[in-house]
């Protein structure tokens, strides 16, 4: 169980992410550089991370973009939102990516 001020793993699927207001990026040749304008800290993203940030970005959060990913890669939806999770956490971590729990309607 995660202890307060971490993410459960699992509450990913349904979740919304966004990028903090202090945090912008930018996809260059050879990679995406991430910035916290709050710490001046850059942050440099090989292409497969930076191809993932910007489908998380546009999509608003992991299951859709894993969907999107998916169909243009012919990979599998479960990999690619994997993957996508992955990414959610290590970003969250950083203070780089605000995730937003899914809120259960009944």
């Amino acid at each position: 169980m995660p202890t307060a001020g971490q993410i459960d793993p699992a509450a990913l699927h349904g979740a919304t992410v966004s990028l903090p207001a202090s945090v912008v990026f930018r996809a260059l040749a050879a990679e995406t550089v991430m910035l916290d304008l709050r710490t001046g800290r850059y942050h440099h993203l090989e292409p497969r991370t930076g191809e993932l940030l910007e489908a998380l970005t546009q999509a608003g959060g992991p299951a859709l973009a894993a969907r999107r990913l998916a169909a243009r890669s012919g990979q599998a939806v479960a990999a690619v939102e994997a993957e996508l999770c992955a990414l959610c956490l290590s970003l969250a971590e950083r203070g780089l990516l605000d995730v937003h729990a899914a809120s259960a309607t009944a």
